[in-house]
């Protein structure tokens, strides 16, 4: 709901941690109009990344062109910092994971 967007902030975190550097995250900030009140873009060291991709069940690997191949999922976190919610792979409907969205959002905003 359009009320309900501007509590929404979103997270991409990179897994390519040799390329991915913060001068080129802000670049792909720009190149897709990632509003950054909304958007926060992270990247991290190989260790961080692995840990990262670990607690959300996130499998990558790089293949021989050094292209990050990696498994595609929209996690959603509550405000105790735990997973509410994921859907993974591609052409998902959007209509679950904005239920579940909306679910957080109104717990939120009863908290």
């Amino acid at each position: 709901k359009p009320e309900l967007r501007k509590q929404v902030r979103l997270a991409l975190f990179s897994f390519d941690s040799k390329n991915d550097i913060p001068k080129n995250l802000k670049l792909f900030s720009k190149k897709h109009q990632l509003d950054p009140e909304q958007w926060t873009l992270f990247h991290g060291s190989k260790s961080s990344v692995r840990e990262l991709a670990a607690l959300l069940s996130i499998k990558f690997q790089e293949d021989s062109d050094g292209m990050i191949e990696h498994s595609n999922a929209i996690t959603l976190i509550d405000s105790q910092g735990e997973i509410a919610h994921q859907q993974v792979g591609l052409k998902q409907d959007p209509t679950e994971i904005a239920r579940h969205l909306e679910a957080l959002l109104t717990a939120a905003k009863a908290e």
